[in-house]
């Protein structure tokens, strides 16, 4: 039998709504054209095409800086964990 490894990812709070409800509109609120919010939503759909399928598990106690799995952003706040496996 295989024994598959539970992988997280530290997501900030925009990406894992847009994860979440398949809603990116907060992109639009902070591009500064069209185009750039064009290229930002083509790499945001290549890394999750690259994380594969994701699953909420909780959002971290521990406040720190980290960098989003998602948008690459750094965020200095609580990451929310998601998992694939």
């Amino acid at each position: 039998m295989w024994a598959v490894k539970e992988q997280q990812h530290k997501l900030c709070d925009d990406c894992s709504c847009g994860v979440a409800n398949d809603d990116w509109s907060h992109i639009d609120f902070w591009a500064t054209s069209q185009d750039e919010s064009d290229q930002e939503h083509a790499s945001i759909t290549a890394a999750l095409e690259t994380l594969g399928w994701l699953s909420h598990s909780h959002k971290s106690d521990d406040s720190s800086y980290f960098t989003c799995a998602v948008c690459n952003d750094i965020q200095c706040s609580n990451p929310q964990i998601w998992v694939t496996t």
